[in-house]
């Protein structure tokens, strides 16, 4: 488990979760170590590791469910984007006027 205050406790969880920087200070702890300060997208991190737990397998039936789950996500976010690219692509835009607001705020 990994604690990060004042974000609490973390849980269990598995490399490749977390951005790599992240990963990569947590993963190089031993149990009841404190880390450096580690800098990712979302701000500023440290982190205890309390312990690290063995991972473990499950039938194929159990894990189907998250398997298609993240496999929708993945497929999901690749559509946005493209669509975000081809409207981004066609998209057309043009400031005609300058709201008075702005107008008197420039030096």
């Amino acid at each position: 488990m990994v604690f990060d205050p004042p974000g609490g406790d973390l849980g269990v969880f598995a490399r490749g979760r977390h951005t790599p920087a992240f990963d990569d200070a947590v993963f190089a702890l031993e149990p009841g170590e404190i880390g450096p300060v580690v800098k990712s997208d979302y701000g500023f991190h440290v982190v205890r590791v309390s312990a690290f737990e063995p991972g473990r397998s499950m039938p194929l039936g159990d894990a189907a469910p998250e398997i298609r789950r993240r496999l929708m996500a993945e497929q999901q976010a690749e559509v946005l984007s493209e669509w975000l690219r081809k409207a981004r692509a066609q998209a057309d835009i043009a400031v005609h006027a300058v709201l008075p607001i702005l107008r008197r705020r420039r030096v």
